[in-house]
C-alpha cells in the first residue's frame, strides 16, 4: 500500500516518493540557498574586515606620525634643556673659576706686594751708600763723553753719513736737503722694512725749530723714525731725549741708536705687525730711549768702546795685560748692550707671537763689531 503526503509547497496530497522527491529538492534549494547567503555574508564581512584593517591602519599610521611628531619635539625641548643645562653649569663653573683665580690672584698679588715692600726696604739700606758712586761713575763717565764728544764736534755730515754706509751695508741713503739731512731706507733679505730721515749737520747750540723742521721732514718723506745730532740739547735733556716726536741724540751714540732702531723695525715687519701695534710698541720703545736707563747705558757703551780703542794703541807694548782688560771691557760691554736689547725686546715680544729663531734680524752689536 502505497503511503502518502502532503506537499510542503501546496499541501496537496502526493506520494511518499514525490514527497521525498520535494523534500529533497527543498532541501537542496535551501543549501544552495544558505551557501550563497553564507557567501555572501563571507564577502560582506569580508568587505568589513577590510575597511575596518584600512581604518585601523589609516589610525595607526595618523597615530604614528603624530607620535613620531610629539618625538621630534620632545627630543628639541631635551636638546634645548640640555643646552640651557650646559650653558648653565659652564657659566656656573667659569664663574668659580673666576672667582678662585681672582681670590687666588690677590692672595698672590699680597704676597708679591709684601715681598717687593720688603725687598725694596732691603735694597734702600744700601741703595743711598751706593747711589752716591754710582753718581761719581757717572759724573766721570759724562766728563770722558764730554771729551769725545767736543773732538767729534768737528766731524763733517759727509763723514758721518761715509761711517753710516760703511757700516749699514744692507741699507739704502739717499740725500733730502745737501748734506745736512739723509733717508735711511733699512732693507732685510731685499724687503724694504722702513725708514729712517736723520739730520747730520751737528750744532753747539739748541733752537726748538730744530726738531721742528725735522718732524715736517719726517711726515712729507712718511719715515719711521727722525733723529737730529747735536752736541746742545734743551733745557735739562742730555745725550739722549725726545723732542717733538723726534729723536735727538749726540754724534758719538748715532750709530748704536741707528743700529737699535733698525732692529726693531726689522723685528716688526717679520712679525707683520699692524699700523696700531707698531705705534704702541714704539711709543713705548720711545719712553725708554729717552729714560735715564738708556741714557746711563749709552754713556757706558759709548766709553767702554773709547776704552776699547785706546787699547788698541798700546797692544804692542802690552799684550797680556791688554787682552786681559779686553776681555773684562768685552765682558761689561756685552752685559750692557743684551741689557738694552732685552728691553727693546721685551717691549717687541709683549702679547705678540715669537719669531723663530732663522728669522731673528739681530746682528751684531755696533760697538762689539768695532772692537773685533
Amino acid at each position: 500500500m502505497n503511503q502518502s503526503e502532503y506537499c510542503p509547497w501546496c499541501g496537496t496530497t502526493v506520494s511518499r516518493e514525490k514527497f521525498v522527491e520535494i523534500e529533497n529538492k527543498i532541501r537542496s534549494e535551501e543549501k544552495n540557498r544558505l551557501a550563497l547567503l553564507e557567501k555572501s555574508l563571507r564577502q560582506s564581512l569580508e568587505l568589513e574586515r577590510k575597511e575596518f584593517e584600512n581604518k585601523l591602519k589609516v589610525d595607526a599610521d595618523r597615530r604614528l606620525i603624530k607620535a613620531n611628531s610629539d618625538l621630534v619635539e620632545t627630543q628639541r625641548k631635551l636638546a634645548n634643556l640640555e643646552s640651557q643645562l650646559r650653558s648653565k653649569i659652564k657659566q656656573e663653573i667659569e664663574n668659580d673659576v673666576t672667582a678662585r683665580f681672582t681670590k687666588e690672584l690677590a692672595i698672590q698679588r699680597q704676597a708679591f706686594e709684601k715681598s717687593a715692600i720688603d725687598a725694596t726696604a732691603k735694597m734702600s739700606s744700601s741703595f743711598s751708600t751706593e747711589r752716591q758712586g754710582y753718581e761719581q761713575k757717572i759724573a766721570q763717565l759724562q766728563r770722558q763723553l764730554s771729551k769725545r764728544t767736543t773732538a767729534e764736534t768737528t766731524v763733517p755730515s759727509n763723514q758721518i753719513l761715509d761711517a753710516l754706509r760703511n757700516y749699514f751695508t744692507e741699507d739704502v741713503f739717499a740725500k733730502v736737503r745737501g748734506l745736512d739731512t739723509v733717508v735711511h731706507q733699512v732693507f732685510y733679505k731685499g724687503n724694504h722694512c722702513g725708514s729712517i730721515v736723520i739730520n747730520l749737520k751737528v750744532r753747539d747750540s739748541w733752537q726748538s725749530t730744530f726738531a721742528t723742521n725735522l718732524r715736517a721732514e719726517q711726515i712729507q718723506t712718511s719715515a719711521e723714525h727722525a733723529i737730529l745730532v747735536t752736541n746742545a740739547f734743551p733745557k735739562d735733556r742730555k745725550d739722549v731725549c725726545i723732542e717733538s716726536e723726534v729723536i735727538v741724540c749726540t754724534p758719538a751714540s748715532l750709530t748704536s741708536l741707528v743700529e737699535l732702531l733698525r732692529k726693531t723695525m726689522i723685528r716688526m715687519h717679520v712679525q707683520g705687525l699692524t699700523t696700531q701695534d707698531k705705534d704702541k710698541k714704539m711709543s713705548r720703545i720711545y719712553d725708554f730711549i729717552s729714560s735715564e736707563t738708556y741714557r746711563i747705558r749709552t754713556i757706558e757703551t759709548t766709553t767702554l768702546t773709547n776704552d776699547l780703542l785706546d787699547l788698541d794703541v798700546k797692544e804692542n807694548k802690552q799684550h797680556e795685560k791688554t787682552w786681559e782688560k779686553r776681555g773684562l771691557l768685552l765682558m761689561r760691554l756685552k752685559g750692557s748692550l743684551e741689557q738694552i736689547d732685552s728691553e727693546i725686546f721685551s717691549i717687541l715680544e709683549d702679547s705678540i707671537p715669537k719669531c723663530s729663531e732663522t728669522d731673528n734680524p739681530g746682528e751684531p752689536s755696533h760697538v762689539a763689531r768695532r772692537a773685533a
